[in-house]
Formats: structure tokens, C-alpha cells, sequence
């Protein structure tokens, strides 16, 4: 039989230039699985940062062994996420923050699967 074949949705995010944090973006129902990079990136690592919907901090997401999630990354390629990012809330708020501050303005496509 036909197997479901999942949707994925794209939503560009930017890392505004003298910064390292990205706008916070939506996730609603979905699953982050990847990254696509820019050409223009400065550092080698990204963290992801959770909205405490109460007050509007943001706070540095740690998986369960008290470890901040930080990914790999570099210019250029798609970067596949899967178990480092256990636990990143659907229908949260969620910012990335780059190992360093971008030279120029850093766009990067985050691909999330909805189902």
C-alpha cells in the first residue's frame, strides 16, 4: 500500500549582522529535522533557545544528562537533525544562537516535517 509520506515545511530564519541570535520562529505541530546553511556563516556550532511563555525569556535548551544541545555545523551543506534535538516543544518558540557573531546578516532554512 501507499506509504504517508510526510510534508515538509521551510521557514527562513535571520541571524541579523553583529549578532548570534536568530528571530524566534514557530514550530506548531512540527519536528525540526534540519538545517540548511548559508554561504555566509560565521562559527561552528548552534544552540537552540526555548520561549518560557510566561515572561518572555528566552532560556538555553540542555537534554536530559544536563548537557546544552549544540550542533555542528558550516557553511554551505544541509545539516540533519535527529537526536540532539529530543525535546525542542512543538507549538514552541524557539531561537537559534551561533557559536559567534555573524559578519553579515546569515539566513538559514530550517526544515521541519509536519505529521
Amino acid at each position: 500500500g501507499d506509504r504517508f509520506m510526510a510534508i515538509n515545511r521551510h521557514i527562513t530564519i535571520t541571524i541579523a549582522q553583529g549578532s548570534p541570535l536568530s528571530e524566534g520562529f514557530q514550530l506548531d505541530t512540527g519536528n525540526l529535522v534540519g538545517i540548511l546553511m548559508p554561504d555566509a556563516f560565521t562559527g561552528n556550532s548552534l544552540a537552540f533557545e526555548i520561549l518560557r511563555p510566561t515572561d518572555g525569556t528566552f532560556l538555553p535548551h540542555f537534554d536530559s544528562m544536563g548537557q546544552e544541545v549544540n550542533i555542528a555545523v558550516a557553511p554551505s551543506r544541509s545539516i540533519a537533525l535527529d537526536d540532539e534535538i529530543q525535546g525542542l516543544p512543538t507549538r514552541g518558540f524557539v531561537r537559534v544562537r551561533a557559536s559567534q557573531i555573524q559578519n553579515q546578516e546569515a539566513q538559514l532554512i530550517c526544515v521541519i516535517t509536519e505529521g
